[in-house]
């Protein structure tokens, strides 16, 4: 086709040329006119334009056959448009192909699968979703236990993933990183020398011969606002005495 317009055009191109030098000729020798009193360029250019317009004549039955076909075809073609929203972690079939985050978009042909027995194309364009991901960092006392998507994290278990599910204001699923931080609790260590008879109090607690160690719990006492423990440790001894006689 291309080859065909470039000959058309050529073989054009010449026969104007031509028949132009042979006028300006006829025209200079008749006329006895000068050079300059004709404007070779702007010819030129009317020339080419004609040429132009004349290989877009000669195009344009195939170019209108063309587009007409294809108009053709899709009116034998029922189009369907498919838009959906959902999350990254699902997919779904259409027409034995699957669309999921890595293919959002495209088109299915179905052949006579339309309710008339045309043709059927499917335009699917399709939107994902990401998951909600948090984390969640917090500080903790030593001996609490806290309660994440019904799992116990404490002390001994502190790191790990909850997910979720739907539970994301999109619908999607919802992830939680979990990283806690427990802090000990404050020990202090009491210990004293006492004689028969003497008592220690304590945070209230009364500490003797007869109780000599003992520990005391403060509730969120310390200064991280966690629990403070006392452990007390007394020594007690008996005072000297003398018999006089």
């Amino acid at each position: 086709m291309i080859f065909k317009l470039f000959r058309l055009w050529f073989n054009l191109f010449a026969t104007v040329g031509f028949l132009f030098y042979i006028l300006r000729k006829k025209i200079i020798r008749t006329l006895r006119l000068e050079l300059k009193f004709i404007d070779v360029k702007k010819l030129f250019l009317l020339f080419a334009n004609l040429l132009f317009l004349v290989a877009m004549a000669a195009a344009a039955p195939d170019y209108v056959r063309h587009h007409a076909l294809a108009a053709s075809k899709q009116a034998d073609t029922v189009v369907f448009l498919l838009r959906d929203t959902f999350c990254s972690s699902q997919f779904i079939i259409v027409g034995g192909q699957i669309f999921d985050p890595g293919m959002p978009q495209g088109k299915v042909f179905l052949k006579g699968a339309a309710q008339n027995g045309k043709d059927s194309l499917i335009d699917v364009k399709l939107t994902y979703f990401n998951p909600a991901i948090n984390d969640l960092t917090a500080t903790f006392c030593e001996g609490d236990t806290i309660r994440i998507n019904g799992k116990a994290y404490h002390a001994n278990f502190y790191i790990g993933q909850e997910i979720l599910q739907g539970k994301a204001k999109n619908g999607c699923d919802s992830i939680i990183n979990i990283n806690l931080t427990f802090t000990k609790r404050g020990v202090n260590v009491y210990r004293s020398t006492i004689c028969e008879g003497d008592s220690v109090k304590i945070a209230n607690q009364v500490f003797n011969m007869f109780r000599r160690k003992g520990d005391i719990l403060l509730k969120k006492a310390a200064k991280n606002g966690c629990d403070s423990l006392i452990q007390v440790e007394l020594n007690v001894i008996t005072p000297p005495f003398f018999v006089y006689r």
